[in-house]
């Protein structure tokens, strides 16, 4: 009976088992994605630039991510990219396929992610292999749900159909006809005089690729023809000896860091037709004497001459409408400064540490002075504040020791944290008007010679060691938080009426 009844129970076990797996497939893949494996999915085409590694016929895409830093190769001499593909293996890893014009094949990272991180790279690669949710009607679609779209970053509108190479340069020659510089290489660094030419095989050069230049220390000059409209971000980065470059007439803009670290650069010509400076454009030109902002520049981005030491005059025109942060931090040769009333806001730490500046003028139209414009700007005796003015940043006049008087306008309401901390040497005279109600922290710390100082009845509160290691004698009013704080304080103080 027992043997019976095992044998039944056996029998119903291989039924259920024999019915089972189809139904549970299907749960499966209808829950989630099926995993990465080979073969791969429709690789993506996209193009390339120049960069990467190829050893032999296995060389591998090196992501490093447990580093989770950019990664960036160069390709051997003479390697002219063609086509790129993602492919992935039976392991589920993703490699990038590059065939060359000379038939050989390998594995590289692309140019046009070098700026990404080992994570930003993962997370792109699994958007080429995400599954599409499940759509929620029943009909049939008419037609397959498209893929994600891929990064704009690696998918240009005018993508590149060949690469050229003549006389060092590389070239890539777009949809359009047009060709971009990618690079230049010079096996033995001796020339240094450059001309960019026009034309290469009857395709118009109309731009130069981002660090297409980078670290050539061999150049003196360059010039570059009118048919270029665009120089991309670092172009010419740390061209160290590179003492002169003639710019296209139809340059629209300076990309960040075109001109960074370019210690020898004297004196260029910005033409007309720019209308933005990037952040870093001019960073530590530190030989850079003289330099026109042309009257169609609208932006001025951050630490766009930072370090230009040698700099002793630049006229900022009426068309800039932003100074951005720390923009010209440490040019300590400039001299005198006039801010337009188009500008709106002049950036924390624009004109930091700039110690020869004697005079700033700001116009009628600047609505905000950033944290620590003006900070460490030693040799600056006096300033005028507009009523434009509303707000003055944390420390925009701090450790300005020469600084002797300054009046605030009505459209201001508030003292920030350390404006003045550290104007020991001659500031005697502030006026604040009726329209302040507080004073921050160390607002007028160590202003060793300031002897009289009126605060109004309209400020409610003063921060803590406002007017420490300072002999001040206040002028307030009757019953005002004023008088109760020179009381708490002990502070000497007379009464305005």
């Amino acid at each position: 009976m027992c043997m019976k009844r095992f044998c039944l129970m056996l029998l119903a076990l291989l039924m259920m088992c024999c019915c089972a797996p189809a139904n549970a497939v299907k749960r499966e893949s209808a829950s989630r994605p099926s995993p990465v494996s080979s073969p791969s999915p429709s690789p993506a085409s996209v193009p390339v630039d120049g960069y990467g590694r190829v050893i032999g016929e296995e060389a591998a895409l090196h992501l490093r991510p447990a580093e989770n830093s950019p990664v960036r190769y160069r390709l051997p001499e003479g390697a002219a990219v063609k086509m790129m593909e993602y492919l992935c293996d039976e392991k589920g890893t993703w490699w990038v396929k590059a065939d060359y014009a000379d038939g050989m094949q390998g594995y590289i990272l692309s140019g046009s992610i070098l700026e990404m991180t080992s994570d930003e790279v993962g997370k792109y690669l699994d958007s080429l292999t995400a599954s599409p949710s499940p759509s929620p009607s029943p009909s049939p679609s008419p037609s397959p749900s498209p893929s994600p779209s891929p990064s704009p970053v690696l998918q240009p509108e005018n993508k590149a159909v060949d690469y050229l190479h003549q006389d060092g340069y590389t070239f890539k020659i777009l949809e359009d006809g047009s060709a971009t510089l990618t690079s230049y290489y010079d096996p033995d660094s001796s020339t240094t005089e450059l001309k960019v030419p026009e034309k290469v095989e009857g395709h118009k050069v109309t731009a130069i690729g981002e660090k297409a230049f980078n670290f050539r220390t061999e150049l003196v000059s360059v010039s570059l023809p009118d048919s270029i409209t665009f120089i991309g971000a670092g172009a010419f980065f740390s061209c160290s000896s590179m003492m002169s470059i003639r710019l296209p007439k139809g340059l629209a803009s300076i990309e960040d860091s075109t001109f960074s670290f370019c210690r020898s650069l004297n004196s260029i010509t910005i033409p007309n037709s720019v209308k933005s400076i990037g952040n870093k454009a001019f960073f530590s030109c530190e030989n850079l004497v003289n330099i026109k902002i042309p009257g169609n520049v609208a932006s001025i981005g951050s630490s766009a001459f930072f370090g230009c030491k040698s700099l002793e005059s630049i006229t900022i025109p009426g068309s800039v409408t932003s100074i951005g942060d720390e923009a010209f931090r440490s040019c300590s040769g400039l001299a005198g400064i006039t801010v337009p009333g188009s500008v709106k806001s002049i950036g924390n730490g624009a004109f930091r540490s700039c110690t020869s500046l004697k005079s700033i003028t700001i116009q009628r139209g600047v609505t905000s002075i950033g944290d620590e414009a003006f900070d460490y700007c030693l040799s600056l005796t006096g300033i005028t504040i507009p009523d434009s003015v509303k707000s003055i940043g944390k420390g925009a006049f701090k450790a300005c020791r020469g600084l002797k008087n300054i009046s605030i306008p009505r459209s201001v309401t508030s003292i920030e944290e350390e404006t003045f901390s550290g104007c020991d040497g001659s500031l005697t005279s502030v006026k604040l008007p009726d329209t302040v109600t507080s004073i921050g922290d160390n607002a007028f710390y160590a202003c060793y010679k300031l002897k009289n100082l009126t605060i109004p009845g309209s400020v409610t509160f003063i921060g803590e060691d406002a007017f420490r290691y300072s002999s001040i004698t206040f002028t307030v009013d009757r019953d005002s938080y004023a008088e109760k704080y020179c009381r708490q304080k002990k502070y000497s103080y007379n009464y305005s009426r």
